[in-house]
């Protein structure tokens, strides 16, 4: 993972929501993927990926979307359940079918997840030690690494209702929009709609983009900070909203 990567504390406590932490799970919705013709692209909406067992399915095409409902993704489940779609992929099941994914947004990994890993042969692989891995960054070096141990990669499902919006940098590193959104759902004046309002509710991560402060550290700086004291308080205000609504029954 990136170490400019912000967290919200709303969003990943629901993006977790009824997840067992003893399942294994290597938990994002953004990645770089391979599929389907081997190059490496930006995400997919119909990438091959699991998602969660506990996931409300309710009128969603699972099969239309190239997902697979499980608790435990691993390498084997995914090679059966996606033969025909990635029969395209000649290095698929030993290797994934994505480069990796995306650092910059984070992700989530549970004790299960731990727990299932090899440290030694992780270790192994992280120093290259046997067959060598093809990578340039942190982020393709843990998935590959997982990916060997048999280990795949679970989508929390946000997308499957709501096409084209990320929780894992929800803000594809657009600090200015996530700035933006977060002031407006504060000023509570009906001017943040309804994507507004399920990206600042639902957002997992954003990635604030230290490059930015390497290029001007005052200028980068002051983006960031400005930006952090707007989560917060979002962050703020969705705990009293909700908390509000709980107490009505709502």
């Amino acid at each position: 993972m990136q170490d400019d990567v912000a967290f919200f504390w709303p969003g990943l406590l629901r993006a977790l929501q009824g997840l067992d932490h003893r399942d294994p799970y290597l938990l994002t919705d953004n990645y770089f993927g391979l599929w389907p013709d081997g190059a490496p692209v930006q995400r997919k909406p119909d990438q091959p990926r699991c998602i969660p067992c506990t996931l409300n399915d309710t009128g969603l095409d699972l099969a239309a979307a190239n997902v697979l409902k499980t608790c435990s993704c691993s390498v084997a489940a995914m090679a059966q359940a996606f033969a025909e779609p990635l029969a395209s992929m000649r290095r698929f099941p030993s290797q994934p079918p994505v480069f990796s994914i995306n650092g910059g947004g984070g992700a989530i990994l549970s004790a299960g997840l731990l727990e299932r890993l090899g440290r030694r042969r992780f270790q192994d692989c992280v120093s290259g030690h046997g067959r060598p891995v093809n990578c340039a960054g942190s982020d393709c070096l843990l998935t590959t690494c997982m990916w060997r141990q048999g280990l795949g990669y679970t989508d929390p499902g946000f997308q499957l209702r709501h096409r084209g919006l990320l929780q894992f940098d929800a803000y594809e590193r657009q600090l200015w929009r996530a700035h933006r959104d977060m002031l407006t759902f504060l000023a509570d004046r009906g001017g943040c709609d309804a994507t507004c309002q399920l990206r600042v509710r639902h957002a997992v991560s954003l990635h604030a983009n230290g490059k930015v402060m390497q290029q001007n550290v005052t200028y980068g700086a002051g983006r960031v900070a400005a930006f952090l004291c707007a989560a917060a308080a979002a962050a703020r205000r969705v705990a009293a909203v909700e908390l509000a609504a709980s107490d009505a029954g709502v």
